[in-house]
């Protein structure tokens, strides 16, 4: 295998430190204007990059607000995937997993913003390509792999389809949870009550 050198360590810690500049000022912008009225001018000014060094990685806003949606969810799921690696269990995995995501839109105001909006929906009902699920596959594979050599149910049901579950259960959850402002223990018994139940039933179907 051939050893990186020098010059291309750098292009690509110069390429990884313009992403999360980019990636920090979509953060800013959902802020201060929203997601809907955000454009890629305001994106570009935040950022201090032109426009046409934007649109040169990213086709358009919403290939750009796909991937700051994948951004966050890697920097979260950076965060879970050990905890739910070492479940025994879908049902332990699903509860750690919602009850993290909810109490990460209590904290971060811009995924506050996210989950009040259709965006995640049109990219799973359209059945688009989307960096997010990839994100969120690279978390759920591993686990899911490992449950489904002792529960047929799981084995069953495509990967794919189940990622698309949990990324539209954790969407409505987290805005469930916002709207309701539910304390730790009202979110962890509605886990239990619904979210638990509504996945069983899935993979009984």
């Amino acid at each position: 295998m051939q050893t990186p050198t020098k010059s291309t360590q750098k292009s690509r810690k110069t390429a990884e430190n313009k992403r999360q500049v980019l990636m920090e000022a979509v953060t800013s912008c959902i802020k201060i204007y929203g997601l809907e009225k955000t454009t890629m001018e305001n994106i570009a000014e935040q950022a201090g990059l032109s426009r046409i060094t934007i649109y040169r990685k990213y086709s358009n806003r919403n290939n750009l607000i796909s991937n700051f949606l994948a951004y966050r969810a890697e920097q979260f799921n950076a965060k879970i995937k050990a905890k739910i690696s070492d479940c025994n269990s879908m049902e332990q995995a699903l509860e750690i997993y919602f009850l993290s995501s909810a109490e990460q839109a209590f904290k971060d105001e811009s995924v506050r913003v996210l989950v009040e909006t259709s965006h995640v929906f049109k990219t799973i009902l359209n059945g688009e390509e989307s960096p997010i699920k990839d994100a969120i596959m690279e978390t759920w594979q591993p686990l899911l792999k490992k449950l489904s050599a002792d529960d047929a149910q799981i084995l069953k049901i495509d990967d794919s389809e189940i990622i698309n579950w949990i990324i539209i259960m954790q969407h409505n959850f987290s805005r469930m949870a916002i709207e309701a402002e539910c304390s730790a223990e009202q979110i962890r018994q509605y886990i239990k009550d619904f979210v638990i139940p509504a996945f069983i039933i899935k993979a009984s179907a």
